[in-house]
């Protein structure tokens, strides 16, 4: 139980980075500019990221220590830039 736990946690983490690269990634190519593209584009890339990650649960939901994992590895890298923007504000 335990190991399908951590690779559940691997798994979820992992999709989570790529994820959270490919929507910097979007964020960076966007010209601002114009609103009405740069809208579409955002909503269109949060759209395949929610995908993916229905994808990502999708693939485990037979057991339910790896989807567990896989739950809390999705929500890694929002925990991650949490915490990193307490850090670097100072708390404040």
């Amino acid at each position: 139980m335990l190991l399908g736990l951590v690779a559940g946690l691997v798994f979820g983490t992992s999709v989570s980075v790529i994820n959270h690269i490919f929507i910097t990634w979007l964020l960076r190519r966007i010209d601002f500019s114009k609103a009405d593209q740069a809208k579409g584009k955002v909503l269109g890339g949060y759209a395949v990221r929610y995908a993916v990650n229905f994808l990502a649960l999708l693939a485990v939901y037979h057991n339910l220590p790896v989807l567990m994992g896989t739950g809390l590895g999705l929500t890694m890298m929002k925990n991650v830039l949490a915490v990193r923007y307490l850090l670097a504000k100072g708390g404040e």
